[in-house]
């Protein structure tokens, strides 16, 4: 990709990147552009715990093999926007109030801390 601004009026057209000009800057940058999946139908941490479906747009299930004592979730600004005590190995999260975007959510078991993202449509 080649940025290039030019000094105050040049007459240069701004639509052509590769002409020359007098004065002014050119940068050339190389942009990797990665194939990469946003979401999941379900995410799977080891076979202690199942988070479906992904992205959601209204409910969040989890559901584990041992049981899940705490839950937090925090905003991508790192603001815990939910914490609640579980004690349950299957729940229901409704996010429909939440605003469209990612998400942290951490489970606490017994034997482990997990922290996740969750994509809210």
């Amino acid at each position: 990709m080649r940025i290039r601004s030019r000094a105050y009026g040049s007459a240069i057209n701004p639509g052509n990147a590769c002409s020359s000009f007098g004065s002014g800057e050119t940068r050339d940058y190389t942009v990797n552009i990665l194939g990469t999946q946003l979401g999941t139908k379900e995410i799977s941490l080891g076979n202690n715990i199942e988070i479906y479906p992904n992205p959601t747009a209204d409910l969040l299930h989890i559901q584990g093999k041992e049981f899940i004592l705490l839950l937090e979730v925090y905003n991508m600004e790192g603001r815990k926007i939910k914490r609640q005590t579980i004690n349950n190995s299957n729940i229901t999260i409704d996010v429909s109030a939440y605003v469209p975007g990612e998400y942290l959510v951490k489970i606490f078991t017994r034997t482990n801390n997990r922290t996740f993202k969750v994509f809210k449509n």
